[in-house]
């Protein structure tokens, strides 16, 4: 091959290149190369070509990961691999693909092998810190993360990855902390205040909450962030506020079944079930296995008294997902109330296991008596029960340490249960318990040992078992009636009970009624539960004598009720049962008829075996139960049910005639 030939030959190479024929281009370079070897100008332009045909199929890689087609991707860029395996932009994007694929241990390789061929890459760690968390390693994921950050101190997406991770193992100050420095770096990162909003949420803090997701609206609206805040003044009660919210999302985006569901739940907290239900018939249009709108149906059916079409959804809730918290525990009630409990028992049980559930957090000191992987049968419904067995003979003798589930009123109520249980299963107990509730089981439960939780961490005692308190209902005789209704359980101090009769003498001459008008958690359990103190004072006796019972800050409401009604309520100032419950425990004890909405003053009242009307809203849970005057647990409770929701009139109708009577006795 002569020097003209050689020009020729290059020149041809070149056009080949320049109209995209690559492979003809490179075979005549290899053929030169084959007879001059160091021939600089051909070795130079097939340099260049490889380097072009790398780029290419690199390309070609990056788009077919970015449109999903993770296998094509990675065929490719395999093959690259082959011809330069340290490369970093191929090594990083085998890994990601790999973690597309969810192949966890070749995205690990991957990344691992980039940090060893280029330690200075932050988006190895970055990325090793994804692999770690989609391990569910959050901690190891976290530590890589750190690595990233240090290396490039404005990695805007690894300080939301630190957010994320630092949630999940639930440290909210430090996921916050990230995610703010996360909107800090990059000031379009909206999803990181929203991420804000959401903790705050989470963890109650609303008018927080409230600010962060005001600031991602004006930086993006987003029918995303107009739900998050409308949801948020929905805890708050401001149904009215998350509608406007709701229906201003509908306008980003009319196709979201989670927007449509979340206005049905708010004409459901606010007492307007009808209105709920064209809501969640187009959010099951647009997602017919959507079990969270199946389970509002099911709620704003039970609101309207349509029991049969309550029970069809919330099993449809259920169909869709087993873990569904309201649906499983509503047919739960639904199984008691009808008599059936052993199904009732077998779907009660369950609610230890719901991933949206906040109950019965362990102590960890002892063997969990149910444990998750028991949870292997499932009943007619398709529901995981648990796997039968004796469990009866399982605890005999043994020694139990039962802990504190949900709130006070819940404690109250559960260990009336526990003599039974001491009786047919085993008498070894300890308890632990809220702080409110020690002096009292310390003065009600002989030999029985009783801590609070802060305190059985420095005692060295053993346990079989530990189980929640709220399992004991699972022991309970119903079938028999054995034990109920429960009488007199609980017992006040001597020196209160004493100091608050005498206290009371000094105000009042006859009979004494205390009154508690607000009940519930949660912004919807308030506004179904309670009832305004001036419509309960007007419809009872002018000259009665009234003693205050209500938690939280009462002076308005007794203020307003007095001046409307001309009748006087005491309030003794100093007794909050928000911090203890002993005074006021003392005081109920003293009195001679209690009247209550559903909470925990329902249920000290039943304890004490005090006289007691309950004011019960439309579908309250078991131990109310949705029929009957008498209450099935209370042997001194009798029940007013409200009929339609929001509608108390006919309820204070009938409590007035009976106190009418009950003061001209």
């Amino acid at each position: 091959m002569n020097h003209l030939n050689i020009n020729f030959e290059i020149q041809k190479a070149k056009k080949l290149t320049k109209n995209g024929n690559v492979e003809e281009a490179k075979k005549i370079y290899e053929n030169i190369i084959l007879h001059y070897p160091k021939n600089l100008r051909v070795l130079d332009a097939l340099k260049n070509l490889n380097w072009e045909d790398f780029q290419s199929n690199y390309n070609k890689a990056m788009d077919l990961y970015q449109q999903k087609r993770y296998d094509e991707a990675y065929d490719l860029a395999i093959n690259l691999l082959k011809n330069d395996s340290t490369s970093s932009t191929l090594l990083n994007l085998l890994g990601g693909i790999s973690l597309a694929r969810e192949d966890l241990d070749s995205a690990k390789f991957y990344f691992n092998s980039n940090i060893l061929s280029n330690p200075s890459f932050a988006h190895s760690y970055n990325n090793l810190g994804l692999v770690h968390a989609g391990l569910k390693e959050f901690k190891k994921a976290i530590e890589y993360y750190l690595d990233a950050i240090k290396l490039d101190p404005n990695f805007s997406e690894c300080y939301k990855n630190l957010g994320v991770a630092y949630r999940k193992i639930g440290e909210p100050h430090e996921a916050i902390k990230y995610f703010e420095k996360a909107f800090e770096t990059n000031n379009k990162d909206v999803t990181s205040l929203n991420s804000i909003g959401l903790i705050l949420k989470f963890y109650e803090k609303y008018d927080e909450a409230l600010e962060y997701f005001n600031k991602s609206i004006s930086i993006e609206p987003s029918y995303v962030y107009y739900s998050n805040r409308g949801n948020t003044k929905a805890a708050l009660g401001d149904f009215d506020g998350a509608l406007d919210d709701f229906y201003i999302a509908l306008r980003y985006n009319n196709k979201s079944h989670e927007v449509y569901n979340n206005i049905a739940s708010a004409f459901n907290e606010k007492g307007m079930p009808a209105d709920a239900l064209p809501y969640l018939k187009k959010a099951i249009q647009l997602k017919d296995d959507y079990a969270d709108a199946y389970n509002n149906l099911g709620i704003a059916n039970e609101f309207l008294k349509n029991r049969e079409e309550s029970i069809k959804y919330f099993k449809k809730a259920l169909e869709f997902d087993q873990t569904n918290d309201d649906a499983s525990t509503f047919l739960s009630y639904w199984h008691f109330t009808e008599g059936e409990y052993d199904l009732f028992r077998k779907r009660y049980r369950s609610r230890l296991f719901k991933k949206k559930s906040r109950e019965a957090i362990p102590l960890n000191i002892a063997q969990p008596f149910y444990e998750a992987e028991s949870f292997t049968v499932y009943d007619e419904d398709g529901i995981n029960i648990f796997q039968p067995r004796n469990e009866t003979e399982v605890l005999k003798n043994k020694s139990i340490v039962l802990y504190d589930e949900q709130g006070i009123g819940d404690e109250i109520f559960f260990v009336g249960l526990l003599k039974e249980f001491m009786k047919n299963v085993s008498d070894k107990i300890t308890i632990v318990c809220s702080d409110r509730a020690k002096t009292i089981y310390n003065l009600s439960l002989e030999d029985i040992e009783v801590f609070t939780r802060d305190e059985i961490k420095n005692v060295n005692l053993k346990f079989d078992y530990e189980m929640p308190i709220g399992s004991l209902m699972e022991y309970a005789d119903y079938e028999n009636n054995s034990i109920f209704p429960l009488e007199k359980y609980l017992v006040p101090s001597k020196p209160l009970k004493e100091f608050w009769k005498n206290e009371l003498k000094t105000h009042f001459k006859g009979k004494t009624i205390g009154i508690c008008w607000r009940g519930g958690r949660t912004s919807g359990q308030l506004k179904k539960r309670t009832l305004s103190l001036t419509d309960i004072l007007k419809n009872l006796p002018l000259d009665g004598n009234y003693v205050n019972l209500q938690y939280g800050p009462v002076e308005d409401d007794i203020s307003k009720a007095e001046q409307v009604t001309g009748r006087k309520i005491i309030n003794f100032e100093g007794v909050d049962p928000l911090k203890e419950i002993d005074n006021q425990f003392a005081i109920i004890s003293n009195l001679d008829h209690v009247i209550t909405v559903q909470g925990t003053t329902y249920h000290m009242a039943g304890a004490l075996s005090i006289p007691t009307t309950g004011l019960l809203s439309v579908a309250p849970d078991f131990r109310y139960l949705n029929k009957g005057k008498k209450s099935f647990f209370y042997k001194s409770v009798e029940h007013l049910r409200q009929q339609k929701l929001s509608d108390w009139e006919p309820v204070l109708n009938k409590m007035k005639v009976k106190f009418e009577n009950y003061f001209n006795k």
